[in-house]
């Protein structure tokens, strides 16, 4: 059994949070020491048969050094169904897993 995993990066926080944080992005929120991207990758990557793991978000998203962890990077949409829609037509573009598993990158907000 193998898994593609998807990563929508592209929610965005209340602008007091936003200040508190030091990002815009949900996903780039340090809590506990580590961004909530990168505390994803890691509870992703663990899973054990992860094939493929696309991130799709923003541009700030997509350039931070955490993001480097994913296989392949690519724009979100105009909206977070658009996102998860452009996430998964890049993975069935190629040979397709068992399993795709969708997880956010913005909790616990």
């Amino acid at each position: 059994m193998t898994f593609d995993v998807l990563l929508p990066a592209g929610g965005t926080l209340k602008p007091d949070d936003a200040k508190a944080f030091g990002t815009l992005y949900k996903s780039l929120a340090k809590v506990g020491g580590q961004t909530v991207l990168d505390s994803t990758l890691d509870a992703v990557t663990g899973l054990g048969n992860v094939r493929r793991v696309v991130l799709a978000g923003e541009a700030e998203v997509l350039a931070h050094p955490d993001a480097s962890r994913a296989t392949d990077r690519l724009p979100g949409g105009n909206s977070g169904p658009q996102t998860i829609l452009n996430g998964l037509e890049a993975l069935t573009a190629h040979d397709a897993a068992d399993f795709v598993l969708i997880v956010t990158t913005d909790l616990p907000f």
